[in-house]
């Protein structure tokens, strides 16, 4: 069934790729193909298949593939409607429902500890869940229902915003959420830290004019953004475990995206999203199964 998933996945990237070059630019019934999704869009989507094709043999044998297989998919389309949804609904929507798939194959183990953890990342991330449904609710309310015309909405609103980006990257003080994903299998990491924790910058991205509107809501993201790039970065040279080093190394480096976001600069931001999700998915899925293991110091 994984053979399945990566194969849809790709005839998945195919296919986008073929409407990015027929309907550039326009919008496409529910789908706002603009640079940023369109360039997103293919982003989450080769990552996706990446991922499949690497759980279809690195799973196999494995119980409960099924299940892995449902969840993965539906984080993977999750995330592709996330950043191509015009309809705020639909992008709020796939946010949720994607941090809900990848807290599920959190728990593929099936053991005591991974179950757990589990329930906990799901709650984690239902937090941040709450604000940005809460700032849909609002932006619905003053009659904006889509990506455009979002300039001149306040402060409240690019606050939620900000508070759950905060949340889904795990940013200071929201951060030890992702640490507890060290029980998910290398390829689900490999997702999590590639797609799935760059919520602050997806959220700038694709709604920046709420966020370029808000400038004090970009200098707390500075402050915010700073001190988690310090305090992940110390933390990532005390931790033993492969897997902890590298929950450690996202949290800095979502640190330094959301200090790009409050400098105003979403191009960086996005350039950094798209260059880090490259390579930490390459380093998990390198990483294989001497994640779960302590590093062993080299021998003098």
């Amino acid at each position: 069934m994984l053979k399945l998933v990566a194969t849809g996945t790709f005839l998945g990237l195919i296919a986008f790729l073929a409407l990015c070059v027929a309907f550039a630019g326009d919008a496409l019934g529910p789908l706002l193909l603009t640079p940023a999704s369109m360039l997103l869009g293919g982003f989450v989507l080769l990552m996706g298949w990446l991922v499949a094709a690497y759980s279809a043999r690195n799973l196999r044998g494995q119980r409960r593939q099924g299940r892995y297989a449902v969840l993965l998919a539906t984080a993977i389309s999750a995330l592709w409607l996330m950043v191509v949804a015009e309809p705020l609904v639909l992008m709020a929507l796939g946010w949720t429902v994607s941090g809900l798939a990848i807290a599920g194959l959190v728990a593929h183990s099936n053991t005591a500890a991974a179950r757990s953890a589990s329930r906990r990342v799901a709650g984690r991330l239902l937090l941040g869940d709450v604000a940005l449904w809460t700032a849909v609710a609002l932006l619905l309310s003053a009659g904006v229902s889509g990506r455009a015309g979002l300039e001149g909405v306040g402060w409240v609103v690019p606050a939620l915003l900000a508070v759950a980006g905060v949340v889904r990257s795990a940013l200071l003080p929201a951060w030890r959420w992702l640490p507890l994903t060290a029980e998910a299998p290398s390829p689900v990491s490999a997702l999590l830290h590639a797609g799935v924790v760059n919520g602050m910058g997806l959220l700038a991205i694709l709604l920046w004019p709420v966020f370029a509107a808000a400038p004090g809501v970009l200098l707390v993201l500075v402050a915010v953004g700073g001190v988690t790039a310090v305090a992940g970065t110390a933390a990532m040279r005390v931790r033993p475990d492969v897997k902890g080093k590298l929950a450690s190394s996202t949290s800095a480096q979502m640190g330094y995206m959301t200090l790009q976001v409050g400098l105003g600069l979403p191009a960086f931001a996005m350039l950094h999203l798209v260059g880090h999700g490259f390579y930490k998915a390459w380093l998990f899925l390198r990483a294989g199964g001497a994640s779960r293991r302590p590093a062993v110091p080299a021998l003098a």
